[in-house]
């Protein structure tokens, strides 16, 4: 199998190329490990939570311009650490001229700006912890488009394994008890949106992989633009209706909304650092935990209700995606 299709299907948006960095002492290494795994673990989810109390809690029921918030917030950090000097794109043998820049990268930034639009639309509807079971229909739904594109032929056991994450995935919606049809498919649109965006990497850059930085550095900036656009179509008469202007609301809470721009630039940073002492495997068992872990929390200190069929299924989804990370590994 080629390792760009891999990375297609593997439900990991995360490109797989890292420049490489000056070796490490072990002793080193290992707290660089510690520190951005516990990072890594913590701000996606601090992310989530802060930017469903912004939609729901803070006034703010304006899903597109939070993404696109948190979008020009990478898009400017990803500029600044290029063009002062911080740090330097390899040379990857890619011309970026206008024409590869509106023919390969604008589409993939559409799909980019799709995933996020939906995937913070949903949290006015489903629960966090729900919505963390339904992710991983994102397996499913990728490896689907990539048998249908050609880009895989999976053998039967790799089938097998997607289907059973498939299966327990249903099981756990299923057992929701706060279900919202129009939530359910915000969720399933933010998953097809971030499956097409893998097949497009595949067919459009082919093998031509970009770093975490990277991505953020040519990708962002279209995003951003993307969701701006959609703003002012969608949102922006639902703002000039509002009894409170949405101008004042990002005022009245700046420090909250700085911090959800920082988080938004951090957890992809994160995911480039634990990539440069660890490996794409080791951030794909991170991001299983990360994800239970979010379950758990918000069971237990957020008090959404869980249920024993969710947790059954959810179980099992996590069990049926480790053993296709596996057999993906073979």
């Amino acid at each position: 199998m080629k390792p760009a299709v891999q990375q297609a299907v593997s439900g990991d948006a995360t490109p797989a190329a890292v420049p490489t960095s000056p070796p490490l002492s072990p002793a080193r290494k290992r707290l660089l490990i510690i520190v951005y795994s516990v990072l890594y673990v913590f701000v996606g989810p601090a992310l989530i939570v802060l930017n469903k109390q912004i939609l729901t809690a803070r006034r703010f029921p304006y899903p597109l311009a939070l993404s696109a918030f948190g979008l020009v917030a990478s898009a400017v950090f990803a500029v600044f650490v290029v063009h002062t000097g911080i740090w330097t794109i390899p040379d990857r043998g890619v011309e970026i001229n206008a024409r590869f820049y509106t023919t390969r990268i604008v589409p993939i930034a559409f799909c980019t700006a799709g995933t996020l639009a939906t995937g913070n639309a949903v949290y006015m509807y489903l629960s966090v912890a729900f919505i963390q079971m339904l992710k991983s229909y994102t397996v499913v739904i990728t490896l689907a488009m990539a048998i249908l594109s050609g880009l895989d032929t999976p053998n039967f056991r790799i089938i097998l394994s997607v289907s059973g994450i498939a299966v327990f995935t249903s099981a756990a919606a299923y057992g929701e008890l706060h279900f919202s049809f129009f939530g359910f498919c915000l969720m399933m649109a933010s998953s097809f949106s971030e499956a097409t965006k893998l097949t497009l990497m595949q067919f459009m850059l082919s093998n031509k992989k970009f770093s975490v930085l990277e991505g953020i550095y040519y990708f962002s900036p279209a995003s951003a633009a993307c969701l701006l656009v959609a703003v002012y179509f969608m949102e922006g008469p639902l703002m000039a209706e509002a009894d409170e202007p949405a101008l004042n609301v990002i005022v009245s809470q700046s420090g909250i909304f700085a911090a959800a721009a920082g988080l938004g630039v951090l957890v992809n940073f994160v995911s480039y650092l634990v990539l440069q002492v660890t490996s794409s495997t080791t951030l794909k068992a991170l991001a299983s935990a990360r994800s239970a872990g979010l379950v758990l929390f918000c069971a237990v200190f957020l008090g959404e209700e869980v249920t024993a069929l969710q947790v059954f299924g959810y179980t099992g989804a996590i069990c049926f995606f480790a053993w296709y990370n596996y057999l993906r590994l073979k």
